[in-house]
């Protein structure tokens, strides 16, 4: 099942900010959790400890993508960027 996905103005605003090749790894990663479950292990997706409906998922060891389920088909993409800023405000 394919997700339709919302993406949250901080996540547009934190993926400019972004290198093109890691844009590239995201823009990857999200067509990977577009198409929906189960995601390959290589991208490490996973429910976030303390935050009981937000999970991550890493396109690469350096960066973090944030999502949550609004319906059992709508996926937000929350926040992106750094492994260690992204999971303090995710």
């Amino acid at each position: 099942m394919a997700y339709q996905l919302d993406i949250t103005n901080r996540f547009r605003r934190s993926y400019t900010k972004l290198s093109p090749e890691l844009q590239d790894a995201v823009d990857d990663a999200i067509r990977t959790l577009a198409n929906g479950r189960p995601y390959p292990v290589g991208l490490r997706a996973k429910k976030m400890k303390g935050h009981k409906f937000i999970f991550e998922a890493s396109p690469t060891m350096a960066c973090r993508i944030t999502f949550e389920y609004e319906n059992p088909d709508y996926m937000i993409l929350r926040n992106v960027g750094e492994h260690d800023v992204t999971l303090k405000n995710p």
